[in-house]
């Protein structure tokens, strides 16, 4: 079989980066969820290209399934309208000075951790005391302390020619 030694070795770097995971930030950011949920805060999540898909359907689930307000700037107008006006790099940053409050909290999805949309408006939640909560736990997530890679992301593995 072609392909037995790719999922191999693929299933055993996915083993090795989920048991070096600390699975105390699960309470965490559950425990930060709930707080933003009690203070009558939203749960804003964010991401670029299939992030972004991720972004979405994590911001359903927390509305279905755990009646937490949640919402995303996945709206295609917002998007390019905040780029065009803001740039590209800072159009996230930019969504939410102009969509959020101090109450509410942000989840950036990214896997590489250093796309400048993303570090930038981790940056400006780091620093600007009227944006949401910016410090939820995140497995080796650099992006606020960009520009570093994400040293966890674990490598892909070759695959096999058809």
């Amino acid at each position: 079989m072609k392909y037995q030694k790719f999922f191999k070795d693929y299933n055993k770097s996915i083993y090795e980066l989920l048991s070096k995971f600390d699975v105390s930030q699960i309470d965490q950011s559950v425990e930060l969820i709930l707080e933003c949920k009690k203070n009558n805060g939203k749960v804003y999540v964010v991401g670029n290209g299939g992030s972004s898909s991720i972004a979405s359907h994590v911001s359903v689930d927390f509305a279905k399934v755990a009646n937490v307000s949640s919402d995303t700037f996945n709206n295609a107008n917002l998007i390019t309208c905040f780029a065009n006006d803001y740039g590209h790099d800072n159009w996230v940053k930019e969504a939410i000075r102009t969509y959020t409050n101090k109450n509410d909290m942000l989840i950036q999805i990214s896997s590489s951790g250093t796309s400048k949309n993303i570090v930038n408006a981790a940056q400006y939640c780091k620093v600007n005391s009227d944006a949401p909560a910016a410090d939820a736990p995140a497995a080796d997530a650099p992006a606020a302390d960009a520009p570093a890679a994400d040293a966890e992301k674990p490598p892909a593995p070759e695959a096999p020619s058809p």
